[in-house]
């Protein structure tokens, strides 16, 4: 999808996330950093 939504955690605490997939009304979400897993 490549959709990046604002989600509020527990602790009122902002965090980006990706929607990275939407399969029968369920979402996949990644909040990963964007460099994660690159050579930086």
């Amino acid at each position: 999808m490549g959709i990046i939504m604002l989600f509020t955690g527990i602790n009122s605490n902002e965090m980006l996330g990706l929607i990275s997939d939407v399969v029968e009304g369920s979402i996949t979400v990644d909040f990963n950093h964007h460099f994660a897993g690159r050579v930086v």
